[in-house]
């Protein structure tokens, strides 16, 4: 029932309903919709949400363990509650490997002294060769010294695994999900396309230095990108703010000047209907269009996307080559996920997907048998992130995001999500190797000090041979940059 008031800048604590008319919110971090949603009386303003442009009063109608936000906490914590843990291969073989070595050296102690006749020195001899030549040195360094090197080879890539037991599991991972916004766009808007409506095919530069005072005076997404963008262009020349004679900001809408008795508008489509623009047709109406018009007028329309992270579009194509299957989950509208899976390659998508929706697909992969990753930024990916079997936070993206990831990409680049899963599945082929090194070891070596061809001095310099044989082949992870 308490009537807060949030101004620009400040997120939102409790789930309410919205008193003012109107209201500018960015909810990507909640839904992961990059464009900022427009919001008026009585629509449901959500916690997580952050105010843009202009301050506003809500009526708070949920207590705080009640709230989106805090419902979103708690489902994380159930699903990390419920995670499987992997149990070590070294440790389930070492488990008994003391017990059938102390087995069989009483039992050829029994052998060489009963069966065979041998003097007591002689068989005691023989039971301690067997002792020695089989300790277990190479099978207990076979998986924490692999999984050293690996960790260490991570930091390297500024790679962050959490725990060593992780290198082994996305090693088996066959599914890759991941987030749009901030994992793989930066989450910024960016000016893709620009069309011009008068005989100059550009805006002279009177009226580019009038939409750039406009626009450096307006907080909004959208006007930033178009900011940076015609100050990349030729035409800002005239970038010399121009004085306004007065402006005025419309909720929703857009940005309104005046200059020297000329009206210029800057915003969407509702903005120009509202002061009786001549509209040519066609003209788009989506969120991610902003239009600049003098007198009743089109100038020119902006056409806006968020912008693609560099290395997105090869690591896809790099972990689809190694069988890695890669599926687009994303609270984004249909056109915008459409657009970003097109570009990067990606034939299986989802959008507007809620954070709990996000969760139950992961719920579906597991029911098919499929070992998952999940790669995301925001509070809206901390649901689906806690179900993956292994959770890849960017580094840039939300804290709540990155406390309950097993993996961190510091430098927040979708290369870094390639990496993880190389250096991933070439510290586990090595895990294996050193494994199978010390068993075979073990299998050729105890037979034949049992059989008494192996002095205790022998079996102590091959034990040690064992364990840098373990050392040495462990050291190679850091030789090849091939995906396996």
């Amino acid at each position: 029932g308490d009537i807060v008031q949030v101004r620009p800048g400040e997120r939102v604590a409790l789930d309410g309903v919205l008193l003012s008319a109107e209201a500018l919110c960015d909810e990507s971090a909640m839904s992961g919709e990059s464009l900022p949603q427009i919001k008026s009386a009585g629509d449901c303003i959500y916690s997580g949400s952050l105010a843009l442009n202009c301050p506003f009063n809500y009526q708070v109608s949920k207590v705080f363990k009640d709230s989106l936000m805090m419902k979103i906490v708690a489902l994380v914590e159930n699903s990390l509650n419920a995670r499987p843990k992997i149990q070590e291969v070294a440790n389930r073989i070492s488990r008994y490997f003391s017990l059938v070595i102390l087995s069989l050296a009483f039992g050829t102690f029994l052998v060489w002294e009963s069966l065979l006749n041998a003097p007591f020195e002689r068989s005691l001899m023989v039971m301690i060769s067997v002792i020695i030549i089989a300790c277990p040195c190479a099978l207990a360094l076979a998986t924490p010294i692999a999984s050293l090197i690996g960790l260490g080879e991570a930091l390297k890539h500024r790679i962050l695994f959490k725990e060593a037991r992780f290198l082994e599991t996305i090693a088996k991972a066959d599914t890759l999900v991941l987030d749009k916004t901030g994992t793989l766009t930066k989450g910024q808007l960016k000016v893709l396309n620009v069309r011009y409506f008068n005989a100059q095919n550009a805006l002279d530069s009177k009226d580019c230095g009038i939409l750039y005072s406009m626009l450096t005076q307006n907080a909004h997404p959208i006007s930033k990108a178009v900011l940076e963008f015609i100050g990349q262009t030729k035409q800002t020349s005239a970038q010399a703010k121009i004085p306004l004679d007065s402006m005025l900001q419309i909720n929703a809408r857009g940005i309104k000047a005046e200059v020297q008795g000329d009206t210029y508008l800057g915003g969407n489509l509702a903005l120009l209907q509202e002061h009786n623009v001549e509209i040519p047709s066609p003209l788009q109406n989506t969120q991610s269009v902003f239009y600049f018009a003098k007198n009743a007028k089109i100038l020119a329309e902006y056409t806006l996307q968020d912008t693609l992270k560099e290395d997105a579009k090869e690591t896809i194509a790099a972990l689809q080559q190694k069988g890695i299957t890669c599926i687009l989950l994303s609270g984004d509208n249909v056109g915008a996920c459409q657009s970003v899976a097109q570009v990067v390659g990606i034939t299986e998508y989802y959008a507007a997907q809620s954070p709990l929706d996000k969760a139950n697909f992961i719920d579906k992969l597991h029911q098919e048998g499929k070992i998952v990753v999940m790669a995301g930024d925001g509070i809206n990916d901390s649901i689906a992130l806690g179900k993956s079997d292994i959770a890849i936070a960017m580094g840039g993206g939300i804290d709540l995001a990155i406390s309950v990831s097993d993996v961190v990409v510091l430098d927040d680049s979708m290369q870094g999500v390639l990496e993880s899963f190389r250096l991933g599945r070439r510290t586990y082929r090595f895990i294996v190797q050193n494994l199978g090194i010390s068993l075979v070891y073990n299998a050729l070596t105890i037979p034949l000090a049992m059989a008494g061809f192996v002095i205790p001095l022998i079996a102590a310099l091959s034990m040690s041979l064992s364990s840098l044989l373990v050392v040495g082949n462990s050291m190679r992870i850091k030789d090849s940059k091939e995906l396996k």
